[in-house]
């Protein structure tokens, strides 16, 4: 458990300290949020396999759950859904959404194939 509160923590620091140098929102779409659930979700997807080749339980449990949980914010993905249908703008809230489910699903699946070529010399 310890790990996992030592990784968060440094993940949520690095989330926090990384978010205001990303892109601005436009349009109502906030793209930095965008960029970091994305890169996080395609480094988890590059890790998943090493860990299931490689099983070491506790960095395991500090990168993926802790450090990667903290860096994705996902409850911040369902808060600026909320925000945009709350000032209707239900297609915007949609879209967002929408963009979010499938960058973070492509994410890990890029970072997965990135690993496969390596997996045979594991």
């Amino acid at each position: 458990m310890t790990l996992v509160f030592a990784g968060g923590a440094l993940g949520s620091l690095a989330r926090y300290a990384v978010l205001p140098h990303l892109a601005p929102s436009l349009a109502s779409i906030p793209w930095a949020l965008l960029i970091l659930n994305t890169v996080g979700c395609i480094i988890l997807g590059a890790l998943l396999p090493f860990f299931d080749a490689h099983p070491r339980h506790s960095l395991r449990l500090f990168t993926t759950t802790g450090l990667l949980g903290g860096w994705t914010t996902y409850s911040s993905v369902a808060l600026v859904g909320a925000e945009l249908i709350r000032n209707h703008c239900t297609g915007r809230a949609v879209g967002f959404l929408a963009l979010s489910l499938i960058l973070g699903v492509g994410g890990a699946w890029l970072g997965e194939q990135v690993w496969l070529p390596w997996r045979r010399f594991s």
